[in-house]
């Protein structure tokens, strides 16, 4: 069994014919965790960039998140707790 770690997406290498598990949880938990240590109050969780920029738009929020390690167009920060 061979296991590669990329901390971040330019990191990774190209895989084989092989088992794929993408996981971005240091990350967006490392970034949540900054912006309640910055002292947000609320931090809501959306999978889909429609969805986030409704609802942001619906409670008046910033918007942080990324698709393929980039900053969607229309959001405030990408998903790096270094940029908050």
């Amino acid at each position: 069994m061979e296991i590669d770690v990329a901390l971040v997406p330019r990191e990774a290498r190209v895989a084989g014919p092989a088992v794929l598990i993408v996981v971005d949880q240091f990350r967006a938990s490392t970034t949540i965790t900054t912006l309640l240590d910055l002292g947000c109050s609320d931090v809501y969780i959306e999978g889909a960039v429609a969805a986030a920029k409704r609802l942001g738009r619906a409670t008046g929020s910033i918007l942080v998140g990324e698709r393929h390690a980039v900053r969607p167009p229309g959001f405030d920060f990408d998903n790096s707790p270094t940029l908050l």
